[in-house]
């Protein structure tokens, strides 16, 4: 249990080996500031011919809410995440999370 580790949706991605491999392998294009719009359009187009879509299934989490322990009763109550990710056109991290909660699970019935 990590009761006292915040969760950090970022670091579940990048250690996940297949997320991580996949997030970092995309290649970064960096184009001067002051190229002139028509040059600036051209390579955009060249560069955007040559991108492939990706179709990439969601990382699955389920972190620790919270516990409630007695002699009596173990319960725990965990949130299903399902997180999307992608890399954005300024190349910054985006993700989308989608939360399912699983209700209390009674390990002790």
């Amino acid at each position: 249990m990590k009761c006292n580790d915040s969760f950090n949706p970022i670091k579940e991605l990048m250690d996940d080996p297949t997320t991580g491999n996949a997030l970092n392998s995309i290649p970064i294009i960096s184009m001067p500031a002051n190229m002139p719009q028509d040059i600036q359009t051209a390579v955009f187009s060249k560069i955007a011919e040559q991108i492939t879509t990706e179709i990439r299934e969601p990382l699955k989490v389920s972190p620790l809410i919270c516990s409630i322990e007695s002699t009596q009763k173990a319960l725990a109550f965990y949130n299903d995440l399902s997180i999307l990710y992608w890399r954005g056109p300024d190349a910054k991290l985006v993700y989308n999370i989608t939360a399912v909660p699983s209700g209390w699970i009674d390990y002790r019935g």
